[in-house]
């Protein structure tokens, strides 16, 4: 019998055990941590490496995770939904010890999920849009073609059309759970929770930057994606009260708020390059009283 059969006939076999002794040892240092926080980091977006006990832990982990949305809508965002997860792959209930924070690992489980998609989706179109634009610029190279415009399908799109695409794409993964989202907005928003969400949203924001072509590196970056996360938590505001059909006061308002952060992008640069102008301007004008006072003047 191979040792990664042994072992997992022994976790079965143990399973509450293991995670009872487990969950009561981490009880003690919990108690010191602000707010009721385990201090932990879910990332299931970045599983452990190599063969270990934490790989293999990690695995029950996702599956049960994973299991457990199916129960979401009956028990919302709760220990009972993940011991329902734990019980249908064959774990027993008290496998919910497996996380600390109960129904706010499945949360953020799940929009680390949605992140990762995304940013797979994104990344598949960019890869789409420069494969057609390298054929198109070979077949046209050197040809009468060259002047013709492209179809609508085959345009480009621009950097708001992008991100806009971009945003309901993402915002479109919460509404199959849209009866239970406003609980999950609540659990995201609690101090202890806080800290992982903020983390996930500008994560989510990054992708979209990075894929819409954003390669900035100076103050730029964080201002960019710091904009593009208030505009959308504002939509996902905005989408859990809509009762239009397929949610189109949404994207009206998705449409609206990016439209403003464009125009607060440009009011920015006229400001930079304004202050610029004026800070020249002002060296200017100083260096002229200078050399009338005759205090530039190596001869005085």
């Amino acid at each position: 019998m191979s040792a990664c059969v042994r072992r997992s006939r022994f976790l079965r076999n143990n399973f509450a055990f293991i995670v009872s002794v487990r969950t009561l040892s981490r009880r003690g240092p919990l108690l010191c941590t602000p707010g009721g926080s385990t201090g932990e980091q879910s990332n299931w977006e970045e599983p452990p490496s190599g063969d270990s006990e934490e790989d293999y832990e990690y695995e029950i982990k996702k599956r049960i995770l994973n299991a457990s949305l199916r129960y979401v809508h009956d028990h919302g965002w709760t220990i009972t939904t993940l011991s329902k997860g734990a019980e249908s792959e064959g774990y027993p209930s008290v496998a919910h010890g497996m996380f600390p924070r109960g129904g706010a690992e499945l949360v953020h489980h799940l929009y680390a999920t949605w992140n990762a998609q995304l940013a797979a989706t994104l990344r598949q179109e960019v890869e789409a849009s420069q494969q057609l634009e390298s054929e198109r610029t070979q077949q046209q190279d050197g040809s009468e073609r060259l002047q013709e415009e492209p179809a609508d399908g085959d345009r480009k799109k621009s950097t708001t059309e992008f991100i806009s695409n971009a945003v309901e794409t993402r915002l479109r993964m919460i509404i199959p759970y849209m009866d239970k989202w406003p609980q999950a907005m609540a659990i995201l928003a609690l101090p202890q929770n806080a800290p992982e969400a903020m983390k996930n949203l500008l994560n989510l924001t990054d992708d979209i930057w990075y894929y819409a072509g954003d390669r900035s590196a100076d103050f730029n970056w964080y201002t960019k994606r710091l904009a593009l996360a208030g505009v959308y938590k504002s939509t996902e505001l905005c989408m859990i009260q809509d009762k239009s059909v397929d949610y189109t006061d949404t994207w009206d308002f998705l449409d609206r708020r990016l439209e403003d952060l464009k125009q607060a992008g440009k009011l920015a640069r006229k400001v930079t390059e304004g202050g610029q102008v004026a800070g020249e301007s002002f060296w200017g004008l100083t260096q002229l009283a200078c050399n009338l006072a005759g205090m530039n003047s190596y001869k005085r």
